[in-house]
């Protein structure tokens, strides 16, 4: 058994790290400084995880979840946890957070019980549950505390204490379990949503009213000239102690936000074994260094609305929907985006706004400003100049992402005509205009009846009248 410890301790390999996509929310592949960088679409990782070479250097665990111990020859008595073959999914962006662990036949350790847990990054402490000590704040307070300063434990009444010293502290949080096949394979997703303390058998302490739900592991085991010499059976029911003073299982909800630089680690679970050379001391044996996600739900555009002066200084804004057409002579040259939540500013400029028509292409140019208004869920998009008359135009918002890094998602395009005198909306500049306008004479001039203002003065009168009249027969362009 000696050269099966000494090989799981030479087993720590480089892996490496496929993205099928990139993602904003997410992190794509690190720079040459190791340090994430934040793209612009949902992602979908996947990962190979890395064998860890346990800095605690705790023993590795030699029995199964029913204590039956593996075979002393034979193949694996070299068994060492593989790089490039255990995967790790996820997406950077999913309300719960969730993972699945997939191994391959042979892979993991057969029958055997695996805790699945985050741990934030270690660094000095600041005390900042909302700044630069946000994910350790999330994983601390919900899960435990670890000082590598002095490579002990902490608790919530300590951890400002080790601050002050400018300890090195993570927060770590153990939120779940797999447990492999007879073949060592698994394919297993545990959601992000409890906070637990340590994996226990029925057999060994009485479940628990707050303690995670069981699982059930019977099978009978035949030789099968890798991990076993002789028959044996397991029997046992599994289930995770909840980490006391924390969230119920499944009652656990990490703030929304943007996480990075959190390892993701696969541990041996040990059962508190008492045998000195097989019972293991959980060992933490694969890990996913630097991963990046965001929790929360994406932000969406709700309104669009287009804003014009009306006589010396009043600005009203028109609702908009597609397809609707802009009449005033003063055109569109302000839009005002209403979205769901609000926005991060810095995530927030000209290159957010494109603007395509029909027959004049290209307008992005004209995007002069676009900044945030009111509580931060406002975009106000200035253009330089009046878009050319007659034609259409389609308006995409991308770029922009909320507080905690969800990218903007939705329905983020909109289709409007600019054609000035066109009141009633039918595509075509004619007498139906003219009488809508002259309907509405005198009317008091707001949000409801600004369109019928063609000539922005303040008031509906001849002046109107005349405006609509000079543009007749203009008309949208063909699709």
């Amino acid at each position: 058994m000696t050269r099966l410890i000494s090989a799981v301790r030479a087993a720590a390999m480089i892996a490496t790290v496929t993205f099928t996509l990139s993602g904003c929310g997410g992190f794509s592949p690190n720079d040459a400084t190791g340090t994430p960088r934040y793209v612009t679409t949902l992602a979908v990782l996947s990962e190979y995880l890395t064998p860890f070479d346990d800095a605690a250097s705790q023993d590795p665990r030699w029995l199964d979840v029913g204590d039956n111990s593996y075979a002393i020859t034979g193949t694996f008595e070299s068994f060492s946890y593989p790089p490039d073959t255990v995967l790790l999914r996820y997406t950077t962006q999913e309300t719960p957070l969730a993972f699945t662990v997939e191994a391959p036949t042979h892979a993991l350790k057969p029958n055997f019980c695996y805790q699945i847990k985050l741990e934030g990054p270690s660094k000095p402490w600041e005390g900042d549950p909302s700044g630069d000590d946000f994910v350790n704040a999330q994983l601390g307070y919900n899960g435990r505390w670890w000082c590598d300063t002095c490579n002990a434990s902490l608790d919530d009444n300590t951890v400002n204490t080790h601050m002050r010293r400018s300890h090195y502290v993570k927060g770590y949080l153990l939120f779940g379990f797999i447990v492999t096949d007879a073949d060592g394979s698994v394919n297993q997703t545990v959601v992000v949503d409890s906070s637990y303390h340590v994996i226990w058998k029925s057999s060994q302490r009485s479940r628990g009213a707050n303690d995670g739900p069981i699982t059930v592991v019977s099978r009978i085991i035949a030789p099968d000239g890798w991990a076993y010499d002789a028959a044996c059976s397991i029997d046992e029911q599994l289930y995770a102690e909840r980490e006391p003073n924390r969230p119920l299982p499944s009652d656990l909800v990490l703030a929304d936000g943007a996480y990075s630089g959190v390892q993701l680690r696969l541990t041996e679970e040990s059962f508190h074994s008492t045998n000195p050379l097989l019972g293991g001391e959980w060992r933490t044996v694969l890990v996913a260094d630097n991963l990046g996600f965001v929790i929360g739900e994406e932000p969406t555009v709700q309104t669009w609305a287009s804003a014009a002066i009306h006589g010396s200084s009043t600005e009203l804004a028109v609702a908009c929907w597609e397809g609707w057409a802009e009449a005033r002579s003063c055109g569109i040259r302000t839009l005002l985006v209403t979205c769901s939540e609000p926005l991060d500013p810095a995530t927030v400029d000209t290159d957010c706004v494109q603007i395509t028509g029909v027959t004049s292409l290209d307008q992005s140019s004209l995007v002069n400003a676009v900044t945030i208004e009111g509580d931060g869920s406002v975009m106000r998009v200035e253009l330089s100049a009046v878009l050319p008359d007659q034609d259409s135009y389609t308006f995409t918002i991308s770029g922009p992402c909320d507080l905690a890094g969800n990218p903007l998602g939705g329905d983020r395009d909109i289709l409007l005509h600019e054609l000035h005198g066109d009141t009633n909306g039918n595509g075509i500049v004619d007498i139906g205009d003219m009488l809508a306008v002259r309907g509405r004479f005198g009317t008091v001039v707001d949000e409801d009846s600004a369109r019928y203002d063609v000539n922005c003065s303040g008031t509906i009168d001849i002046g109107d009248m005349l405006y609509v009249r000079g543009n007749f027969g203009h008309r949208l362009p063909t699709p």
